[in-house]
């Protein structure tokens, strides 16, 4: 009794039965390793693009901080009677 590959429904050969799943041939294992390996670099060029965003972002925030505490210090200073060391 032969078997079917069931994406492509060619009949599958004694090789095909070593590949992880008995169900495919050995063309349609490929292709879909090949579009599992496409899937996930995908996934992982947008998870890094995301991280770098997020980096981009806190950096703002910490610009925007340090800016700010210039200002207040600088109106600390101005604000501050000077005294005289004698």
């Amino acid at each position: 009794m032969a078997n079917f590959c069931v994406n492509c429904g060619r009949k599958l050969g004694f090789r095909d039965k070593f590949t992880y799943t008995d169900k495919l041939c050995n063309k349609c294992t490929i292709a879909l390793d090949n579009k599992r390996r496409a899937e996930a670099a995908e996934l992982e060029n947008k998870r890094r693009a995301e991280a770098a965003e997020l980096e981009r972002a806190r950096k703002a925030v910490e610009n925007e901080r340090n800016a700010l505490l210039a200002r207040v210090e600088w109106i600390i200073k101005e604000t501050t009677p000077h005294t005289a060391v004698d």
